[in-house]
Order: C-alpha cells, then structure tokens, then sequence
C-alpha cells in the first residue's frame, strides 16, 4: 500500500509498505518507508524499501532465483548488505542516474523490533551504489559494509556488485556479479547471474536465468536454471517459475528441483 502527500514546504510525503508471507521472511511485513522528497532528492527512513545495493539488473519476469524455492544455499550470501535493518539514507538523481547512501547503527533492528529493545545490539552497516545509463545499456556499482557490535579483531563482513542490463523491442538481457567477503571467516562467496526475457505480448513474457554460486570453501560449484511466465491481469500478475539446482550447497552430485505458483496484487 502507498500515500503520497504534498507538504506545505513544497516537498512531498510518501508513506509504502508491503505484505508479504512466504518462507523468505519472518513475518508478514517486508518492505516499508516513509520517503520525503523534493526534486532530485529523497531523504529516507525504513526498511528495505530503498537500497543502495540491492540493484541485481538481471532480466527476470518477476523473482530472482533466490527468491523463490529452488533449493539453493550458497547464492547470494550477502554478508556485507544491511537488508533486513532500518536504517536512514538519501538519495540523489545525478544527469541520467541516482547516487543512493543508506546507514543502520543497528543492523539486527527491523520493522518487527523498532520500538524496543528486543533484539538490539547488533553493529552498524552501511551501503553506498550508484545507478545509471548509457545509451541503451543500464548500469549499476555497489558496495557495502556491515560491522560487528564488538571489535574482535576481525573484518567486517563486506559485499560488492556489478550489474549491467540492456533492452532491444520484446528482448532483454543481462548479468550480474555479486562477491560477499564473509566476516571472521575465509568462506567468500562469488555469484554470478545471467539472464534473458521475452515479452509474448503487452500481458505475458516469459524468461530464463542462469545463476552459479562459486564458494572457495565447497567442493563444486552450485549452480541454478530457472524458468519463468508471467502473466499480467492489470494489477494481478499470475506467475510461475521452474528451477533445476545442481551440486546444492556445494556438494557434488546433490541436485534438486523446484516449482511454484506466485500471486502479486497491486493496489
């Protein structure tokens, strides 16, 4: 749901937030802010409802394959991202792109625990991305940081991504490299996407990804093939999606399938 209201200082107000129950989180509200912007700028507050890192150009008709059920443990660790977290940022448009600065002194604080200390204590994190475009081609760099409540001597946990997507009529295509350097430990992990969509017609596209996740502590690299079809009803999308995972959480030889159905009402 989303309001919007323009102030009397001349800036505008925008309220959104999302519901959402599904296995990827722990309750029903996902993303949710409170925006207030005027021309090129917006100040921010909420979760995950504006990210600086969180900018995966990958062409898809609706999920990325993480998030859906395609069994996959190793892609898309993120260790160094501070999704989940409230957190406070700014965002400013720059020619044809935006800069985006977003900061959580407490990255174990979410929408379900802000207003008390249940859960409190966690370190500090911060993302800094930039999106923009060339030509036909759309670009975005990130990178992020996510700090221990104590200094114990070792790294913070730290991630970066390059992504790139560019559109011709119906097609698209595109890619995406994401490497999350896990804090305390030597388990860094490399993914790298690649994907195409087709647009059938103004209400249907269909669409595939390729996704590996490269781990320097698993045996194999694991790697996933989804398959997608989208159809939009005007405000309801009815989507579905195949995957084939292999050598899941880097074991050799552990393959898995995955199906489902999506529903996703705009209002």
């Amino acid at each position: 749901m989303k309001s919007s209201k323009e102030l009397d200082n001349g800036w505008t107000s925008t309220i959104h937030t999302e519901g959402i129950n599904d296995d990827s989180t722990a309750g029903l509200i996902d993303d949710v802010s409170l925006k207030v912007s005027n021309g090129d700028t917006t100040l921010y507050v909420g979760q995950d409802d504006m990210t600086a890192f969180d900018i995966n150009m990958t062409p898809k008709v609706f999920e990325l394959e993480e998030d859906n059920a395609t069994q996959s443990t190793i892609i898309n660790s993120g260790d160094g991202t501070i999704h989940d977290s409230n957190a406070f940022g700014v965002s400013q448009k720059v020619g044809d792109g935006s800069f985006t600065l977003l900061y959580s002194p407490d990255t174990t604080q979410d929408s379900a625990n802000s207003d008390n200390t249940v859960g409190s204590g966690g370190g500090s994190g911060y993302e800094v991305g930039y999106k923009g475009k060339v030509g036909g081609v759309s670009f975005g760099v990130a990178y992020a940081e996510d700090k221990p409540a104590v200094d114990t001597g070792n790294d913070a946990g730290e991630s970066t991504i390059v992504t790139a997507s560019y559109t011709m009529d119906a097609i698209s295509v595109g890619f995406s490299q994401t490497d999350d350097d896990n804090a305390g430990t030597t388990d860094d992990v490399k993914t790298t996407y690649l994907g195409a969509t087709y647009a059938v017609s103004d209400a249907m596209s269909v669409g595939i990804q390729f996704v590996k996740g490269d781990d320097n502590d698993a045996a194999e690299d694991e790697e996933v093939t989804q398959f997608d079809i989208g159809y939009d009803l005007g405000g309801l999308m009815i989507y579905a999606y195949h995957s084939q995972a292999e050598n899941v959480g880097g074991v050799a030889n552990t393959d898995a399938d995955g199906w489902g159905i999506k529903l996703h009402q705009s209002f």
